[in-house]
């Protein structure tokens, strides 16, 4: 057992340019190899990766993690000899976990210049005698996912029952400078992140400049837009927040398994970790005792709780057993049917096979039903009702939008263009009105506002999202 604190920086540098950046989450191997390197960094020893696997899936090389001379972890996209490589690190050497507390690092670069499909991960990840993949875990994460006009900034929290939906919140980040500070704080009721300009102690506010409490008592006013994911349809804490520690995991890697679109490397520089125990942690503290020493003058010093009583959890977490059948998502019915051609972004639902399916990334081609585990695709359990296909949805019957008015003035008002997606005021003719929510493959002709565009890339246009054909001229080349 160890004193549960230390100190954590993070500075991402890719090469060349020293371009600093960033932290999802990311499905760590279930059980560390028996032989894999160990490094002792922050007062903690940590278990690196190597193999291959999701998320991704990536190269995973234990040579692109090391700690320098002055105490430094860096953790590197690396490519040697044309074959790109990932990182990633597991706290302790024994599977440890840990519990309610907050979790906080200092990061010395720019995550919110990160190149777009590059992905820094700062998160907790359940044990198997927790829950499945898709549940539970707790995520910081600096990803674009591959798509320039998403959210930099990602918090996300995992219900604690099988087959019910993430709740997401994205955000646009500008940082003052090279220094950040990024953290949140896991209670039984509630998870607060937040990320701040310069560096700063666990118990200061100051610099804030992202934040986001998901609190399931309390949904916010909007709860699904490109900002906000919001599905804790139960209102109960110990149904959409995970009340059993879990382990902890700190990754580098490449959305989809691509290099970066600049093709340079990136190496992220962490100078400490910081953990603080809450008053009422369920069976926490990492089992491993690492060398020990754990950093003697760390700021926050919260003698090692002695198990005081349980303030804030009312019975610790283990009276949970979470009962599966508490929101099953089914009834949300059926969603539109997965289609081969499409882009799915973070949190599209699609239907395949009687079954919905939710996208964990950005993902292309990859058929829900063999994605498994460490896939693109959450497995949301089988549907109610009949999957909306809308594979090709193109409303062919608006040519005769123009016929000359033959004598009847007062026939004006049958020129009624039928796009029910209402954005598009004045559709031109020839095309069907483009619409949210629908994918078009290359060379699909629409119509907005009076314009014709050409779809340059086959895509699905997330709803909400503001994807209108003039806004993202890389998907569409007006006529």
């Amino acid at each position: 057992m160890r004193a549960l604190h230390a100190v954590s920086t993070l500075a991402v540098i890719p090469l060349q340019l020293m371009l600093i950046g960033q932290v999802l989450a990311a499905d760590p191997t279930p059980t560390p190899a028996p032989a894999a390197k160990v490094l002792h960094w922050s007062g903690f020893d940590w278990s690196v990766r190597a193999g291959g696997g999701g998320p991704g899936p990536n190269n995973w090389d234990d040579r692109n993690a090391w700690v320098d001379a002055q105490g430094y972890l860096h953790l590197k996209i690396a490519n040697r000899d044309g074959v790109w490589s990932s990182t990633e690190i597991q706290l302790g050497t024994n599977m440890d976990r840990l519990g309610f507390g907050t979790f906080q690092t200092h990061m010395i670069g720019r995550p919110d210049q990160l190149d777009p499909n590059v992905v820094f991960g700062f998160y907790t990840y359940p044990p198997r005698d927790v829950g499945a993949d898709a549940t539970n875990e707790i995520d910081i994460e600096f990803s674009k996912w591959g798509n320039q006009f998403a959210p930099i900034g990602n918090y996300t929290v995992w219900p604690a029952v099988n087959a019910a939906n993430r709740s997401w919140s994205g955000f646009d980040l500008a940082l003052d400078g090279d220094k950040s500070t990024h953290r949140f704080n896991w209670q039984s009721d509630k998870v607060t992140f937040q990320s701040l300009n310069g560096h700063v102690g666990v118990n200061d506010n100051t610099g804030l400049a992202a934040s986001w409490v998901f609190d399931p008592k309390f949904p916010p006013a909007v709860t699904d837009n490109r900002l906000i994911q919001w599905y804790c349809s139960s209102h109960d804490p110990l149904q959409c927040i995970s009340q059993k520690p879990q382990y902890f995991l700190i990754n580098l890697w490449q959305v989809g398994g691509r290099a970066p679109s600049d093709n340079k490397e990136v190496e992220i520089i962490l100078t400490d970790f910081t953990y603080v125990p809450a008053g009422a942690t369920p069976t926490p503290q990492p089992t491993t005792p690492p060398t020990p020493t754990p950093v003697g003058n760390v700021t926050p010093t919260p003698t090692v709780v002695p198990t005081p009583a349980p303030s804030t959890v009312p019975t610790v977490a283990p009276t949970i057993a979470p009962q599966p059948t508490a929101t099953p998502v089914p009834a949300s019915g059926c969603y539109a049917a997965w289609n081969n051609d499409s882009v799915y972004l973070t949190g599209q639902r699609i239907t395949r096979n009687g079954r919905n399916y939710e996208a964990k990334w950005w993902t292309q081609g990859n058929d829900p039903t063999v994605s498994g585990q460490w896939g693109p695709w959450a497995d949301l359990g089988p549907c109610t009702g009949n999957a909306t296909p809308t594979a090709t949805p193109k409303p062919t019957a608006t040519p005769t939008v123009t016929p000359k008015p033959t004598a009847t003035p007062t026939a004006a008002p049958t020129a009624t263009p039928q796009p029910t997606s209402a954005p598009q005021p004045t559709p031109a003719p020839g095309c069907p009105a483009w619409q949210e929510g629908v994918p078009y493959a290359v060379g699909n002709c629409v119509s907005y506002q009076g314009k014709q565009y050409t779809a340059l890339i086959a895509h699905t246009a997330p709803i909400g999202g503001g994807w209108t054909p003039p806004a993202v001229p890389t998907l569409w080349q007006a006529k």
